[in-house]
């Protein structure tokens, strides 16, 4: 029986690219950066790369003296896209400053923007769902917004994070000050807004690591569908990096470390917890910043175990001299893993590169860090994206004297586009081949998405459709399938496509 790899990605890279990689893409905005103001000043937390190169950046706006949820939609040279909403921008009006911290867009365009709401003498949990033109969702939720209080009204309650499950149902997850110090907590919302009651404790799960403060800022989702949820633990004399799995009835998972809990210490200093991404092997890595190693990467076995074969014994980093703590991570289309964090050199935007077994690229930047000035003033990036052609995307705001611009620096990545495929799509076989009905596809999604497989034949003409647009999760798949009856012998091509296009092609051939 013959394995078929599919190969229609493979290409050869150029000594050029490498020689482009790290450095600023002189076709957006001005020489690479992007600083606009949005009407009297919007902040940017959560960057989404849209098909095309266009981005989508979610975050504050300031309206009236407070700040509410906006969407701002940019082109592929990093313009206001002014066809989007009113003049590239949409917001959600509200009575009281809303501070958005996360978003995710919906396969139907649709956009969720998470975070808190103050109350009046506390603040709830915050989701408020924008339709694909941009305005407000009046269908979710109370006219297009969810506030879930937690606590006795007065408490703390932070929306760091929120993602899609398959079914379309939403995790939102963050800081809750409920029990006195600051806890873990996950809440699953239906798609009309409502608590899932059938999940957690009425909808929610609390963990509270030990007595003291902890504190959540990232989530992921395996393929099964299981949370990973990651932040920090203080016992009182060290914060401790905290990685948490939850299964997909909002219990924690005790087939994950220590009754779900991986509480670890590194070094002799503090270490955070910041970001998160499942690999297509579904190892779970995670950024953190150590007050021993800096900014840093460290793997994890699907058990929680340390995955020592990951840089050097489990972790990697690299030095960005800064004393500030958050960082962000995404992908390349070739695995390589991208950490970005704000740098105190001047008002400026950094990141290195890492291979996805975590060896540090020396060859961009200076000894593998990138590092370069994006405004005069205080500037904060808050998020990371990578788009369609591999663009390394680092957004975030400055604060002017006429408010705050929503600041975005795009960098060439030097992985070409040739393979941009792999970014969702890789580890793929076909086989048998040649084959007489019964199929097997095996491949790897690195991110959650909704995936159409098709039988074209040599003119091009649709022969049978496996699968259309199903909702599938980052990590292994494998589809097995019968080629209908009604296809003669002869040569065929099998297409992978998803939300960004077709990821890859395979000839095989039907006796």
């Amino acid at each position: 029986m013959k394995k078929l790899l599919l190969t229609a990605f493979i290409c050869t890279l150029s000594i050029a690219s490498f020689a482009q990689a790290g450095t600023l893409d002189s076709t957006f905005g001005v020489d690479g950066v992007v600083n606009s103001l949005v009407d009297s000043g919007a902040t940017c937390w959560k960057l989404i790369a849209l098909p095309g190169n266009k981005l989508l950046a979610a975050g504050n706006y300031k309206k009236n003296g407070r700040f509410v949820p906006h969407i701002t939609r940019y082109s592929a040279d990093g313009s206001i896209d002014n066809s989007f909403a009113t003049n590239g921008t949409a917001i959600a009006d509200d009575t009281t400053s809303i501070s958005i911290f996360g978003a995710v867009m919906q396969p139907d365009g649709k956009v969720l923007v998470c975070g808190d709401y103050y109350n009046g003498a506390g603040y709830n949990f915050r989701l408020v769902r924008f339709k694909a033109d941009g305005s407000v969702d009046s269908s979710f939720g109370n006219n297009g917004r969810v506030s879930t209080p937690v606590g006795n009204g007065s408490s703390d309650n932070i929306g760091r994070n929120v993602l899609l499950q398959a079914d379309g149902k939403i995790i939102m997850a963050g800081t809750t000050y409920v029990n006195g110090n600051s806890d873990f907590i996950v809440l699953r919302y239906k798609t009309d807004g409502l608590l899932d009651s059938s999940y957690g404790t009425n909808g929610m799960t609390v963990t509270a690591i030990g007595s003291l403060a902890d504190n959540a800022y990232a989530i992921a989702m395996q393929a099964d569908g299981k949370v990973i949820h990651v932040g920090d633990h203080y016992d009182g004399s060290l914060w401790s990096l905290a990685v948490l799995r939850y299964d997909t009835s909002g219990h924690l998972d005790n087939g994950f470390g220590t009754g779900g809990q991986v509480v670890m210490p590194l070094g002799t200093g503090d270490i955070y917890g910041y970001s998160v991404l499942v690999q297509g092997s579904q190892k779970i890595v995670v950024g953190a910043f150590s007050q021993t190693y800096n900014n840093t990467l460290l793997r994890f076995n699907s058990d929680g175990s340390q995955d020592n074969s990951f840089g050097d014994n489990g972790i990697c980093y690299r030095s960005f001299a800064t004393s500030d703590h958050a960082n962000f991570i995404d992908t390349l289309s070739n695995g390589d893993i991208i950490l970005a964090n704000r740098s105190t050199l001047n008002s400026t935007y950094a990141f290195a590169k890492f291979s996805g077994e975590g060896l540090l690229d020396t060859s961009i930047g200076d000894s593998g860090l990138v590092v370069v000035t994006v405004n005069n003033g205080y500037d904060y990036s808050t998020t990371v994206a990578v788009d369609g052609s591999n663009h390394i995307i680092i957004g975030g705001y400055t604060n002017t004297a006429n408010g705050n611009n929503i600041v975005m620096a795009r960098f060439k990545s030097g992985v070409p586009v040739g393979i941009k495929e792999h970014r969702v799509l890789h580890d793929a076989m076909l086989y048998p081949n040649p084959a007489e009905g019964d199929l097997v596809l095996d491949y790897a999604l690195a991110d959650n998405d909704r995936i159409s497989v098709s039988v074209y034949d040599e003119l091009g003409r649709l022969g049978m459709r496996v699968k259309d647009k199903e909702q599938q999760y980052a990590g292994k798949q494998s589809l097995h399938f019968t080629l209908s009856k009604g296809l003669p012998a002869g040569n065929y091509v099998l297409s992978i496509a998803g939300s960004k296009g077709v990821y890859g092609t395979v000839k095989f051939v039907k006796r």
